[in-house]
C-alpha cells in the first residue's frame, strides 16, 4: 500500500508551527510517539505555535527547559515538549518547509545541572571579549568561537578547519561521535571572521587551519583561562565554555 506523503506547499516558509505539526501528523513514515508533534500542540505556548517554522529558535525552547529543570513529574514533560519540537523541526527541513539549518536542541545531564553554565549574558561577554583579544592568534580566535559559539566539543574545536564549512549556507559540517554529520548555523559575526580567515588562507601560505590539531589541550585550557581573567570570569574553562552554548540557553 503506497504511503501518504505530505506536499510542500507554495509557500513554505509562512506555514506556523501548528500547520506543520498538522502536516507531520499525516506522514506514516514518522513514529507514532513524534507524529503530529502531540506534546507541542498540547504544552506549547500560543507564542510557539504561531510562529512561523523558518523563524524557531532556541529561544522557543524555554518552556519545555523550565518544565525540565522543575524535576519529576513535570521533567518528563520538558523532556518530550524539546524532543518533540527538536524532530518537527528537522522534519521541516528535512521536507522543505524550513531552510534554515538546525542543531537539536540538548537536554542537559544531571551533572550539568549540578555544575552549572554561564548566562547569556556573561557567554556574549566572553564572545566579545575573544573577538576584542588583540594578541590571539586568528587561528585560536576561530578555536575559541568554535567553543563559545558553535559548542564544538575541545577535541572538534583544537582541529577546527575552514574545510568543514559552507560558505553558501554558512553551516560548519561536523561529524559526531555516532557517525552522523551535525550541520550547524553560523552566526553572522562569526561569519565575518571566516571570511577573513578565508582571504588570509588564500594570501599566506604559512597560515594552515585545514583539520589538523592547531593546539595542545593544556595551551587551550590557558587560553581561556586568560579570556576569562579580562572578564573577570575565574575558573572558565574550554568544557564549561562548551556546555554553556549547548545547554546555558
Amino acid at each position: 500500500m503506497p504511503t501518504r506523503k505530505a506536499k510542500p506547499c507554495a509557500n513554505q516558509s509562512r506555514m506556523t508551527v501548528i500547520q506543520v505539526a498538522l502536516l507531520q501528523a499525516q506522514d506514516p513514515s514518522v513514529t507514532c510517539r513524534h507524529r503530529g508533534a502531540p506534546f507541542v500542540r498540547a504544552h506549547g505556548s500560543t507564542n510557539l505555535l504561531g510562529c512561523y517554522i523558518e523563524e524557531v529558535e532556541y529561544s522557543h525552547f524555554e518552556a519545555g527547559i523550565a518544565r525540565y529543570r522543575e524535576g519529576r513529574p513535570e521533567r518528563d514533560t520538558g523532556y518530550r515538549l524539546i524532543s518533540d519540537l527538536n524532530n518537527l523541526i528537522h522534519w521541516a527541513v528535512k521536507n522543505g518547509y524550513r531552510k534554515k539549518a538546525f542543531v537539536s536542541y540538548k537536554t542537559p545531564t544531571q551533572k550539568c545541572l549540578d555544575e552549572g553554565c554561564l548566562s547569556r549574558e556573561k557567554l556574549a561577554q566572553v564572545v566579545e571579549a575573544i573577538d576584542c583579544w588583540s594578541q590571539c592568534r586568528p587561528e585560536d580566535r576561530l578555536i575559541l568561537r568554535g567553543l563559545a559559539s558553535l559548542g564544538l566539543r575541545v577535541d572538534e574545536a583544537v582541529c577546527f578547519s575552514l574545510e568543514r564549512v559552507n560558505f553558501k549556507r554558512w553551516e560548519y559540517v561536523q561529524d559526531d561521535k555516532s557517525g552522523h554529520l551535525r550541520m550547524i548555523p553560523i552566526p553572522l559575526d562569526m561569519q565575518v571572521l571566516l571570511c577573513k580567515a578565508r582571504q588570509e588562507l588564500e594570501s599566506n601560505e604559512t597560515f594552515k587551519i585545514d583539520g589538523r590539531r592547531l593546539i595542545s589541550a593544556p595551551a587551550l585550557i590557558k587560553l581561556v583561562a586568560e579570556v576569562g581573567q579580562s572578564i573577570d570570569e575565574q575558573g572558565l574553562t574550554p568544557i564549561l565554555l562548551s556546555r554553556s552554548f549547548t545547554f546555558g540557553r
